[in-house]
């Protein structure tokens, strides 16, 4: 979201951009699940009413997915497009971490009534205040 100033990628894309310095990324070719923060409130929004309803009977454990798996690199690329300045990330100029992970976890149960709203490209524009 756009108060998020944690060291996270968005924070060290547009850092880089301000500073006009390079990022060295690893290849890219880990994919992602990029779900917006609104998105998330309203699952949990979602999640919490079904508690309050007793509209489950039992413990339940839901994800939440924006249904889109994305490389990192082609994130990356929008992120880019939608700022309108030249990509300056060295892809390839870090490794992987030896435990990353390169696919999303896809087996969990999708939250019932919800679905994301925003798309990644919104998401971004929002962040960026664009």
């Amino acid at each position: 979201g756009p108060y998020d100033n944690r060291n996270k990628l968005f924070c060290q894309l547009r850092n880089s951009i301000n500073n006009k310095t390079t990022i060295k990324m690893t290849p890219g070719k880990q994919k992602v699940d990029i779900v917006y923060i609104d998105d998330v409130v309203e699952a949990y929004l979602i999640a919490s009413k079904r508690l309050i309803s007793k509209e489950s009977k039992q413990m339940e454990q839901f994800s939440i997915s924006s249904g889109q798996h994305i490389a990192l690199k082609t994130l990356i690329g929008k992120y880019y497009k939608i700022k309108n300045v030249e990509e300056n990330i060295i892809w390839g100029g870090k490794n992987y971490r030896p435990r990353e992970e390169m696919i999303p976890f896809t087996n969990g149960k999708i939250l019932p009534k919800w679905k994301p709203k925003i798309s990644i490209e919104d998401g971004i524009r929002k962040m960026e205040g664009l």
